[in-house]
């Protein structure tokens, strides 16, 4: 219904278009495209990332708290790495006369992972993987997708004969799903065991990771996003 009607009211005349850069800490930077109709319905679309330091704020104020651990922090470091987010939004500037908008997004991040460590993974699920002498130098590939609903609350400033848009938000980052892979790589040849003997210790380290992404990875956001107005 939403779609329809915005759809709808994107045809009419008095439609606005625009392109922005900017962040949202601590979760994204990247850019988006919007359209806002003669209703004041606004939808978005961004593509961006989630750069490290970023990621480092979350884990740090985690692991203050007592949430997680050392070692899971850096198996969601390693798991988020390099993700691509992809990041729809709608939402209502409910004033004509004023900048004051809400919403509510979507962002799905994923495409991304890296190398962990065996130790990282033991110490996440407790226990020691079932590996020889030889396995020794074995790595493990982690990576996820992470699904987040973004509500927000903004303040859009329109100057220079309204083509440059500065907007301004508060809001929030909160998982609702998660998806992890752990896969063993070797950096030389293996000792001949098959990988079916690590997949219980390994699928035990994905559904950990998965609680913990859906229990403590939420924060408050702020963001800022400057572009131009088209038309």
């Amino acid at each position: 219904m939403l779609t329809a009607l915005l759809l709808t009211d994107l045809c009419s005349a008095g439609s606005h278009v625009e392109a922005l850069i900017g962040t949202e800490f601590p979760i994204a930077v990247g850019v988006s495209v919007g359209v806002e109709t003669p209703s004041r319905l606004r939808a978005r679309l961004g593509l961006g990332t989630l750069p490290g330091p970023y990621l480092d704020t979350i884990n740090a104020v985690s692991t203050s708290y007592g949430w997680y651990d050392d070692a899971t922090a850096s198996l969601i470091s390693a798991a988020l790495k390099g993700s691509l987010l992809i990041h729809p939004h709608v939402g209502w500037r409910p004033f004509e006369a004023r900048g004051f908008t809400l919403g509510v997004g979507y962002q799905l991040a994923a495409l991304g992972g890296s190398l962990s460590t065996v130790e990282t993974v033991e110490a996440l699920i407790g226990s020691e993987l079932p590996l020889d002498e030889d396995d020794a130098r074995l790595e493990v590939a982690v990576a996820a997708s992470d699904h987040m609903i973004t509500p927000e609350l903004g303040w859009q400033l329109l100057l220079r004969d309204d083509s440059l848009v500065i907007h301004l938000s508060l809001g929030g980052a909160l998982t609702v799903g998660a998806n992890s892979t752990m896969t063993m790589e070797a950096s030389g040849p293996l000792s001949g065991r098959v990988d079916s003997a690590l997949e219980p210790s390994l699928t035990s380290g994905e559904e950990l990771l998965d609680e913990t992404f859906t229990s403590y990875v939420h924060t408050p956001t702020i963001g800022l996003r400057v572009g131009y107005r088209f038309f």
